[in-house]
């Protein structure tokens, strides 16, 4: 890469401009997952959105256990609207132009941090909430009432919206120097 590519690719705030390799292997790599991807992603979002109407319009599927299922499945519609959108131009842009635009990578880093994090927090919520069911019961309604259970998912998606945004404050490198 010239010193005018480096130049013309370094305005992406703190993203590092993708290394593309002329290996046919990653020209077809970056062209079959996209098309996995173009292909998974309205499954994805359809699935999801049945999930969630099938729990916002029953009223006796609003268990703890399904609301937890339900910011699940909310998290995986905002991956076939947003990441996998992302994730296929970027691979795509890739593919054609060997660059990517900027307004790309962070719709993808954004949605990928946001939604990656939501997902793994509530499948641990998830999994404390199945173990206090099974080895706790008595003390189950203390921890998962759905009051708490709609706290716990606010304050999931709010740390990890609040941990993406860190990352365009700089304040994670500045806490990283000082590790």
């Amino acid at each position: 890469m010239n010193l005018n590519e480096s130049i013309r690719n370094s305005y992406c705030f703190h993203l590092p401009d993708p290394v593309f390799q002329t290996a046919p292997e990653r020209i077809t790599t970056n062209l079959i997952t996209a098309v996995i991807n173009i292909l998974a992603g309205p499954i994805a979002i359809i699935a999801n959105v049945l999930i969630l109407a099938a729990i916002i319009n029953c009223s006796s599927l609003r268990s703890p256990s399904n609301v937890l299922i339900a910011s699940l499945a909310l998290s995986d519609v905002l991956v076939g609207l947003t990441a996998q959108p992302g994730y296929i131009s970027y691979r795509l842009l890739e593919n054609q132009h060997q660059r990517v635009p900027c307004f790309v990578m962070v719709l993808y880093s954004v949605a990928f941090y946001i939604c990656f994090g939501v997902s793994c927090m509530t499948l641990t919520a998830v999994s404390f909430e199945r173990f206090v069911a099974v080895r706790l019961p008595g003390r189950y309604i203390t921890f998962f009432s759905p009051k708490r259970v709609a706290e716990y998912l606010m304050g999931i998606w709010t740390v990890n919206i609040l941990l993406s945004a860190l990352q365009w404050a700089k304040i994670n490198q500045e806490f990283f120097q000082i590790l």
